[in-house]
């Protein structure tokens, strides 16, 4: 029943799911898919995904891309932190959109510090990937 919801209300990280290495002991949906039927799961991940069904087919592609790999990395202490936090980089996608941001890209991670997004001539660093609040603007243009 739980695989069922997950089908029917998470495409996205359903998509993500299908891509990934499911027989990955440390697969993040693998041991999630059962917890799914519980409330406080399903009200967690949902705002996820309503950001990511927004993404057009394009930045999901690319954003699939930057976040298969965290799918089935496990930290000891956070968990599976570092797939979240490259999932949340499509709020920043989102907010660049909304403000009329044209060609709005993922760029792909490389060695150090590198700007999440790219839209025109300007590149962006998400800096605080979960909602920002006291005002504060989440995008910092690099």
């Amino acid at each position: 029943m739980a695989e069922n919801w997950f089908v029917t209300n998470l495409p996205r990280l359903r998509d993500l799911y299908e891509r990934s290495d499911k027989s990955h002991p440390d697969n993040f949906f693998t041991k999630a898919i059962p917890k799914l039927l519980n409330s406080l799961c399903q009200n967690g991940i949902m705002p996820i995904e309503l950001v990511l069904g927004k993404l057009d087919s394009i930045a999901w592609e690319e954003l699939l891309k930057k976040t298969l790999p965290y799918v089935t990395q496990r930290d000891s202490r956070r968990g599976h932190y570092q797939m979240f936090t490259s999932l949340d980089e499509a709020r920043g996608w989102l907010l660049l959109f909304e403000r009329g941001y044209q060609d709005i890209r993922f760029i792909a991670e490389k060695a150090g510090k590198a700007p999440d997004l790219f839209a025109g001539y300007s590149r962006f660093f998400v800096a605080n990937k979960r909602p920002a609040t006291g005002g504060l603007d989440p995008l910092i243009e690099s």
